[in-house]
């Protein structure tokens, strides 16, 4: 699978290369104060901050599952081989369409309500999880409520960070990648510890707790440091 990743990587790499017209940067510093200045732009934006720890909770939860579910579809009373629980990600597939309609919502200026519902969804994604530890359906379910809900909050999250500043937008997506990365390795470390600890019943309440806090914290910032503000014109924020 990394062997065929690589080398689709690389395909797409020259198609983007031939596809992509050639762009001056608009910014034009030294790549130390570059990387610097992505440090700068999030803490200089409160709402980037929030929005950070928002996504990061995210991929957290998301990678405990992913992981955890390894765990469970290889063991009774299931006992898949690898190749099969790879299998299940195709469920996911319906987390991709979802995205198609999140931006819809962004652009009408449902952001932050449909955020919200996002959080509400993958809540309820790891309730049901927590009995879906005999049942191929509900695992199933749980795979397509989880990634529609992460996918439609991921898009949303990035929509807002991008709305605060046209010119620093690649350094926003620099600070997103990283929090969410992680998010998303303290998730897939968390799972082993949990599965020990309390195998899947751990998890699920892990999850569910992780998205509640995520849901604690997009009603905090839902009136005030989560609000995208217009964002200023390019010759105001350089440097930034």
């Amino acid at each position: 699978m990394f062997a065929l990743a690589a080398v689709l990587a690389v395909l797409l790499a020259i198609v983007l290369c031939r596809a992509i017209p050639p762009l001056a940067p608009r910014t034009r510093m030294p790549y130390p104060q570059l990387i610097a200045s992505v440090g700068a732009v999030v803490v200089r934006e409160r709402a980037v901050r929030w929005t950070l720890v928002l996504a990061a909770s995210g991929f957290a939860a998301f990678s405990l599952f992913w992981t955890a579910l390894t765990f469970l579809l290889s063991g009774p009373p299931f006992r898949y081989p690898v190749a099969v629980i790879g299998m299940f990600g195709l469920a996911g597939l319906a987390g991709v369409l979802s995205g198609l309609r999140g931006g819809r919502l962004h652009d009408r200026g449902w952001s932050l309500p449909a955020t919200g519902a996002a959080w509400v969804l993958a809540l309820t994604a790891f309730v049901v999880a927590a009995f879906a530890v005999r049942s191929v359906a509900l695992v199933i379910i749980v795979i397509v409520m989880l990634d529609v809900a992460l996918q439609t909050q991921a898009l949303l999250n990035r929509a807002r960070l991008f709305a605060l500043s046209h010119e620093a937008r690649s350094r926003l997506n620099t600070a997103l990648a990283t929090g969410n990365f992680v998010g998303a390795a303290i998730g897939s470390a968390a799972a082993t510890v949990l599965w020990s600890a309390g195998d899947w019943t751990a998890v699920t309440i892990a999850g569910a707790a992780l998205y509640c806090l995520a849901l604690i914290v997009w009603a905090l910032g839902r009136r005030g440091p989560l609000v995208s503000r217009v964002a200023p014109p390019d010759n105001a924020i350089q440097g930034a």
